[in-house]
């Protein structure tokens, strides 16, 4: 039986699929927000009831409107308890994101982190704030912000208007870590655990760190010996004993102790807000996004300092060689920040730095140079995909990345990241012009990609087959 909206989707190309998914995502964000809307009239009536008896002898506005959202839903209370409040704040506090939500320009998920980003911004400043954020959102031609992207981004948007916002939010957030433990099916559990910044980043790389100490013949997956890995440390155990079931590994017996080494934190931030106490430039926390100034003054108490230094102009050795120094890949990870994919969150330091246009094994001087231009961290996945893909990537002026996908679909990403981001320089580059930034849905554009997409495979097989150059 055919699928409505899709009769024969074995007859459609491609490219008239990923069309299909973004109408629909479209229409979904629209019927959303219908239903958000519906869900907070229905509030504002039960509290409108609420203040006769018998209705505030026994329960809440809230409790009540929550009751009814959840059975007509059938989705839990926690849920209906969500959604009304979504659509309460959508109809009191974010009007213009009420309204291109409604148009069906903002995705529910952009919507609903909008949301949460900005519960404590006050009242006075939530309209400025708003704006803001919107009018870098929604510029014609550039792909939608979302994630570590959209969450930077509200925030500096709240230190421009609210400098005592994030401040306000991390105080109250710390006054309120938590750890639960809930049951799930299967005899497993969940854990959750509200903790600071640097705290979850600590832990986070101990983990890690301890899920690494087993040797390569351990059967687990990654993430299998990470959570035995926070067993083993709330058992007092300070390594992982490794289930390869050899004899002879040194990781299989209590006896071993992994040496831990000091886990690092990356924060970037200017040499004012390190050295005066006085200045409220926010910070960037590796993994997490902006922090106030006081917070970043506290976690570079007892730490390692570093200068971020630009390399200098003209040519250099450096440039014809693979690898970059350090201080060169210091400055490209605190320039972006994360992963340089669409919608990639993993921080730049678990990145490789790759080189956008393929450095030249055979001839380093004839192009693809490590130099400031032409380097940016890609996570392993994406690298990958990027290197023996079918997607092309270039950089304009203002390096930001073009990405056009095999379907010969093309999306622009703004460069942002931890330095513009804390000294607010170039967040909003100049617009560009949709028919060069948007989406090519022409029937000639998509066979001249998918042709350029062939090409460029069955070039790599030969240079694979040829051994002639390196992939990382």
């Amino acid at each position: 039986m055919a699928e409505v909206g899709l009769p024969d989707a074995a007859a459609v190309p491609d490219a008239d699929l990923v069309d299909l998914a973004v109408a629909w995502q479209r229409l979904e964000t629209i019927a959303c927000e219908r239903k958000l809307a519906a869900a907070a009239e229905l509030f504002d009536r039960r509290a409108a009831e609420h203040v006769d008896p018998p209705h505030t002898w026994h329960s809440t506005a809230h409790e009540r409107a929550e009751a009814e959202v959840a059975a007509a839903l059938s989705i839990g209370r926690r849920a209906a308890g969500r959604l009304i409040g979504l659509g309460h704040s959508l109809r009191t506090r974010l009007r213009r994101t009420r309204e291109a939500m409604a148009r069906g320009e903002l995705s529910v998920q952009q919507v609903t982190q909008l949301d949460s980003r900005t519960t404590n911004v006050t009242d006075e400043t939530i309209a400025a704030v708003e704006t803001e954020v919107l009018s870098h959102v929604l510029q014609p031609g550039r792909h939608p912000v979302i994630g570590r992207r959209l969450h930077d981004l509200v925030d500096r948007a709240i230190l421009r208007h609210d400098p005592d916002g994030i401040r306000r939010r991390r105080e109250r957030a710390h006054a309120d870590r938590c750890v639960e433990v809930s049951p799930v099916e299967d005899g497993m559990a969940h854990l959750f655990a509200a903790l600071p910044a640097d705290g979850g980043r600590f832990v986070d790389g101990r983990l890690t760190e301890m899920a690494q100490g087993v040797c390569a013949n351990d059967p687990r997956t990654f993430q299998a010996r990470r959570a035995d890995a926070l067993l083993a440390l709330c058992r007092g155990k300070h390594h992982l004993i490794c289930h390869c079931g050899a004899a002879g590994c040194p990781n299989s017996t209590d006896d071993h102790r992994l040496v831990a080494r000091k886990t690092l934190v990356h924060v970037v931030m200017t040499e004012q807000t390190l050295t005066d106490p006085s200045e409220q430039s926010p910070a960037f926390l590796e993994g997490h996004g902006l922090i106030d100034a006081e917070y970043a003054r506290s976690l570079a108490g007892d730490a390692t300092l570093r200068p971020l230094r630009t390399p200098s102009s003209g040519p250099s050795k450096r440039a014809l060689e693979y690898r970059p120094g350090r201080d060169l890949a210091d400055l490209v990870r605190a320039i972006y920040g994360h992963c340089q994919w669409l919608n990639c969150d993993v921080p730049a330091w678990n990145c490789d730095i790759d080189h956008l246009k393929a450095f030249k094994w055979g001839d380093p001087e004839s192009g693809g140079h490590t130099t400031l231009e032409n380097l940016g961290p890609f996570c392993r996945g994406h690298h990958r995909l990027k290197t023996y893909g079918e997607w092309t990537i270039k950089r304009d002026a203002s390096g930001a990345l073009d990405f056009t996908a095999p379907t010969g679909h093309t999306y622009y990403t703004d460069r942002t990241g931890p330095i513009q981001h804390i000294t607010g320089a170039n967040t909003r580059p100049p617009s560009r012009d949709r028919q060069t930034a948007g989406r090519s849905t022409t029937p000639d554009t998509r066979r001249a990609a998918r042709i350029r997409a062939e090409r460029r495979r069955n070039r790599q097989r030969s240079e694979q087959a040829a051994g002639s150059e390196e992939p990382f």
